[in-house]
């Protein structure tokens, strides 16, 4: 990437970072170690959209627009009330709610190779220091890593 563009992407990267740290200006928990039970941090769904959020925002990118906060912590939107981003009847919340987590593996332990203690302000700072170093840059200390929904 030459330095003009690199420049450029810093200016929409700072732009972003603000808006998304604005958005997300809620703090949850930090990120438990890979397979350790969830606990709502918010890292894996503000890192990268799952592929049903590709599917249901096909426009979005990172953060999840599902992602919301509650109670201290990070939740699916989408699981918690689907006909608020799907237009499904909100009779059927329930129902869709089970099988969204059931497709997230909710319940199976945190899925998220970022690495442990990582919050959502890391995610969101990271991925644009990434998108102006170039493509060898990773998230952080340990390198790139993939997000899941668990």
């Amino acid at each position: 990437m030459d330095q003009p563009t690199r420049k450029a992407m810093k200016v929409v990267c700072d732009a972003a970072t603000v808006a998304g740290k604005r958005r997300m200006s809620e703090t949850g928990p930090e990120k438990p170690a890979m397979g350790k039970l969830c606990n709502g941090c918010g890292v894996c769904c503000a890192a990268e959209l799952c592929q049903l959020a590709k599917e249901i925002f096909p426009l979005a990118s990172a953060p999840c627009p599902a992602l919301e906060f509650e109670n201290g912590r990070f939740w699916c939107g989408v699981a918690r009330s689907a006909s608020k981003y799907t237009g499904t009847p909100a009779t059927m919340d329930g129902e869709i709610g089970e099988t969204v987590l059931s497709l997230l593996g909710a319940g199976c332990g945190c899925c998220s190779n970022a690495p442990e203690g990582y919050a959502v302000e890391s995610v969101i700072a990271a991925d644009c220091r990434r998108l102006t170093a170039g493509p060898s840059s990773g998230y952080g200390p340990e390198g790139e890593f993939a997000a899941g929904g668990g």
